[in-house]
């Protein structure tokens, strides 16, 4: 058997062979799934990480500058305080989503 440890906050994640007397908690990280390969259990990172992906718009409006970023439920603290002064401004299903929106920031305040 194989366990899936996750610790979400820190955007991090391994696999280990694990039997009845691995505990399921080990810091800050969780077995969150077990899984009979190792094949299966990275299967499963990818499908969660695909799952979960979004076209993040981070912007600093004190500096005017921003940046599209992808994003998944293994970024660590995206929503947080992962890019310093910049702030999460929106999230999109799309890079073309995401663009626009920074696009729309981007443009010069008219007077």
């Amino acid at each position: 058997m194989y366990g899936l440890f996750v610790n979400y906050a820190a955007g991090e994640e391994y696999i280990i062979p694990i039997d009845e007397k691995t505990p399921r908690q080990d810091g800050y990280f969780s077995c969150i799934a077990e899984f009979e390969t190792w094949e299966e259990a990275e299967a499963k990172v990818q499908e969660m990480r695909e799952e979960s992906k979004v076209f993040a718009v981070f912007f600093n409006h004190a500096a005017g500058e921003g940046f599209v970023s992808v994003e998944d439920c293994f970024s660590g603290n995206w929503r947080g305080s992962k890019y310093g002064h910049y702030s999460l401004i929106g999230e999109y299903k799309t890079e073309e989503e995401a663009n626009r929106a920074l696009d729309e920031l981007m443009k010069p305040v008219e007077a």
